[in-house]
């Protein structure tokens, strides 16, 4: 019986549907055990997450669990940290499964977010290639993750927006819950974490204070390494050329469905942080 094992690095920090989108994100509250998520928070955590079902449109392969072939997830558990393996594990096609939850992070750190890693065993080699980016290609050429997993730090002042499209009521001394949200979401897609981008890049995020356009607008990058409390980070240009980068297929303007007025594993952790 053929073996596998990959692990990938954790990195940290309405209008109609006229055409189907391509990627859905799916999060899961299993392991949100400290309770971190309510109904607002999570309303917050699904417009990050629409933002990139409506700019990606990738297809993704599924991977399904049966017989002799076992797919085995591999995360650091968004509620402790804790290295935990999931066997069995399956996910439909066009689909990412991200695990979120808070916990006591120490220092300045927001949160810390990444692509899950794997173990898997078959007599199958289509199923072992398939696993290995989803049906996107060479894996130092793209990148098509099974999903993730986020903390959020419990300890940090939140805000949760209950509408995105304005910045009119942030209040000065909290940290933008959507921003950090976006930011950690493009760890789970492999910014600053996965082989592709290692292959590109020597660092995890862009230098800090870099800046990139919004709808013509400058804004530093959603994508540097820290955000200063009362201000908001939509996806810059710049950001979203880091995704196209590493793979992903990232579409010219948002689609309607989603204009967002809205074995063992060790994995790292890289931190998005709080400007003093």
């Amino acid at each position: 019986m053929k073996k596998v094992l990959r692990l990938l690095t954790i990195g940290a920090i309405g209008l109609s549907a006229q055409q189907a989108q391509a990627i859905t994100i799916e999060f899961n509250y299993d392991y949100d055990s400290n309770n971190f998520f309510s109904a607002q928070e999570k309303n917050t955590l699904n417009a990050a997450g629409a933002f990139f079902e409506s700019r990606l449109t990738d297809s993704l392969t599924a991977i399904t669990s049966a017989g002799t072939n076992h797919f085995n997830a591999v995360f650091d558990r968004p509620d402790t940290g804790s290295n935990t393996t999931i066997n069995d594990f399956s996910v439909s096609s066009d689909t990412l499964i991200v695990y979120v939850g808070g916990r006591d992070i120490s220092g300045s750190t927001l949160g810390v977010g990444g692509p899950g890693g794997f173990s898997a065993s078959s007599f199958s080699q289509a199923f072992l290639d398939n696993i290995e980016t989803r049906g996107q290609g060479a894996s130092n050429q793209d990148f098509g993750p099974w999903g993730g997993t986020i903390s959020f730090n419990t300890n940090s002042a939140w805000y949760f927006d209950s509408d995105i499209s304005t910045v009119a009521d942030l209040p000065g001394n909290k940290n933008d819950f959507y921003s950090v949200a976006l930011h950690e979401l493009a760890h789970v897609l492999g910014f600053g974490t996965s082989n592709t981008w290692n292959s590109q890049y020597s660092d995890n995020h862009w230098a800090a204070g870099t800046t990139s356009f919004v709808d013509g607008v400058s804004q530093e990058a959603a994508m540097d390494p820290s955000i200063t409390t009362g201000t908001r980070k939509h996806f810059t240009e710049l950001d979203l050329q880091g995704l196209r980068d590493i793979g992903w297929e990232v579409t010219a303007v948002p689609v309607p469905a989603a204009v967002y007025l809205m074995g063992t594993a060790m994995i790292g952790l890289f931190g998005f942080r709080r400007k003093s």
